[in-house]
């Protein structure tokens, strides 16, 4: 499963993380899933000595933020999610595709 950042929210007062906006997906048996999510963030204290300020934050950091915010239970059910998607997907005998016709 690849998690991937879309943005992240912060307070306009204090400059704090509240939520990250984000992406799971997963290829099962060759077929594609994804969907996306937002997770509350619990808020940290700017006195704390692990504390990063939001110009020093990186994607990665985030990741793990959410990571541990789901939990072992939680990223189970994100993954359970995505094996049903790549299911429901294979059953459908659909897949996903854009036209490649110019507009009139």
């Amino acid at each position: 499963m690849d998690i991937k950042v879309i943005s992240v929210e912060k307070t306009i007062d204090s400059g704090l993380v509240c939520s990250a906006h984000w992406n799971a997906s997963e290829s099962v048996d060759g077929v594609l899933v994804s969907f996306n999510t937002i997770t509350h963030l619990p808020p940290k204290d700017p006195a704390d000595p692990d504390f990063i300020p939001f110009e020093n934050l990186s994607l990665d950091v985030v990741v793990d933020w959410i990571k541990a915010e789901l939990g072992a239970e939680g990223l189970t059910k994100v993954e359970n999610r995505l094996k049903g998607m790549a299911e429901l997907k294979k059953e459908a005998q659909t897949e996903d595709a854009l036209p490649a016709a110019k507009a009139v």
